[in-house]
């Protein structure tokens, strides 16, 4: 049983496949394996898959009709063996130590549920390079590691985290199929529920940003799309919170807060066309209900959220298209 399945989702990413898969051969750590779902792919990273598979043992490819991101995560947790499992889009790289750091972490409690690490972040055009900040603490209950990494940014990206696959799959843990942000709609949760959580200084991760992504098109239809997916997540994430009698009421406010604040947020992903439809849905949602109010700038957000909503969609989130 090897200690890490690395899952690896594949759709139209020729040109960026082999960086990655060669980011995760390259590992310092090297009891791994690689779990590569090649979701209907149309292009030929199936190719580079195949030569990659050749070479190295480790790697394991499968694949499957088209499904999207969520399938196809979904998919590579039922053929993973390790002990962890770390999930890579197939346009990103990691840091050759990841592994390794990690390891040092499981070695000295190998009960530990959640390892959270830290993202780089790469420009494709400027090749500008950034360690983004990330909360580091030593080990501690989900809910305290929960309220620590959402003062930082990129607290739902299921890459940036290695799970005990235990505790992954005990849980029935899921992303939604046919769903985009599907991160948003399953890692606060996730982080609540575990037993154990720790976040080590290693920026491990290279999150690369670039154009011609699902999550960048900028097509109506895709922003439309994203749109109404992140509506849906806010329901099902209030719906899992609502039922669960083990987190404490003090952190269900704050967990509320956060996921209410991603989706005033999302505002400026909606086109104009759509503005008024997704302010009538903030407001059936009684969004403002959930906002926090304990500093003074938070209680004159939840004020204009609650009571100037349309006001406060316009002008503060600026960027809607």
């Amino acid at each position: 049983m090897p200690k890490f399945s690395i899952i690896v989702p594949v759709y139209n990413v020729e040109e960026y496949i082999s960086d990655c898969l060669d980011s995760i051969c390259k590992q310092s750590y090297t009891d791994f394996e690689v779990i590569v779902v090649n979701d209907g792919s149309p292009d030929h990273s199936d190719y580079f898959i195949k030569e990659f598979e050749k070479k190295d043992r480790r790697i394991r490819s499968f694949k499957k009709r088209n499904g999207g991101l969520s399938s196809a995560r979904n998919y590579g947790v039922t053929k993973a063996r390790g002990e962890y499992l770390l999930f890579v889009d197939s346009d990103d790289t990691i840091e050759p130590h990841l592994l390794r750091e990690l390891n040092k972490v499981i070695e000295k409690n190998d009960s530990i549920d959640v390892i959270r690490f830290g993202i780089k972040e790469i420009n494709q055009y400027t090749k500008k390079t950034t360690d983004l900040e990330n909360a580091v603490f030593d080990v501690c209950s989900g809910e305290e590691g929960f309220l620590k990494l959402i003062q930082y940014p990129l607290v739902e990206p299921a890459w940036s985290y290695a799970y005990r696959k235990e505790f992954f799959t005990k849980h029935q843990f899921k992303y939604a199929e046919g769903k985009l942000h599907e991160d948003y709609g399953l890692t606060p949760y996730l982080l609540l529920k575990a037993h154990t959580i720790v976040s080590i200084p290693y920026h491990g991760y290279r999150y690369l940003i670039r154009e011609n992504s699902i999550m960048t098109s900028p097509s109506e239809e895709n922003l439309v799309k994203r749109m109404n997916d992140c509506l849906y997540h806010f329901d099902q994430l209030q719906s899992w919170i609502n039922k669960d009698k083990q987190v404490s009421e003090s952190t269900k406010k704050v967990y509320r807060s956060f996921i209410a604040n991603i989706l005033l947020e999302k505002a400026m992903i909606v086109p104009k066309s759509y503005v008024d439809f997704y302010i009538q849905e903030l407001k059936k949602r009684h969004i403002g209900n959930y906002l926090l109010s304990n500093t003074w700038k938070r209680f004159l957000k939840k004020m204009m959220v609650t009571h100037f909503l349309k006001t406060y969609i316009y002008k503060v989130a600026r960027k809607i298209r």
